[in-house]
């Protein structure tokens, strides 16, 4: 079954959009999400020669997504509100000379930190989401940087 599809649209349209729509203003992974779901084609518009645009469009929202975010300097959300859909960070990976860490986030916001090469296969508790920082969350370390954030559908 097909679960999403592209929408289309020129470069008026485009022009039209960023200039009514705050959120591309980007500081927030919302924002960043949202801008990146939309990507220009080679193609151009038949009635204003400006370049199409392809848009994803959900027919029913995923159970979880992730974003690539290196070198990426936004906010990163808590809880990201998608196609009436709300989503909540459930995992980042970190990476930095050539080793990766991961940070699990529990649904009641616990965060649990991996190193495996000091912890071999054992989480650490480190606090609650709701308690830390934005800088704590978008390092691991001195040398290791948010790479992945992953959200995952709240239950309601």
């Amino acid at each position: 079954e097909l679960n999403a599809w592209q929408l289309q649209f020129c470069d008026n349209q485009w022009r039209r959009y960023i200039n009514s729509n705050a959120t591309m203003n980007i500081k927030t992974s919302t924002d960043w999400i949202k801008a990146n779901i939309t990507e220009r084609t080679e193609f151009t518009c038949h009635q204003c020669n400006g370049a199409v645009y392809n848009e994803l469009v959900f027919s029913r929202m995923p159970l979880f997504f992730q974003c690539q975010v290196d070198k990426v300097n936004v906010k990163w959300d808590q809880n990201v509100h998608l196609g009436g859909v709300e989503y909540r960070i459930c995992g980042i990976i970190y990476f930095g000379g050539f080793h990766f860490t991961t940070r699990i986030v529990t649904s009641d916001g616990s965060i649990y930190f991996n190193d495996s090469i000091k912890h071999g296969n054992t989480y650490e508790l480190e606090g609650n989401i709701r308690n830390v920082s934005e800088i704590f969350l978008a390092t691991a370390s001195d040398s290791l940087e948010c790479l992945v954030v992953i959200y995952i559908k709240t239950e309601h």
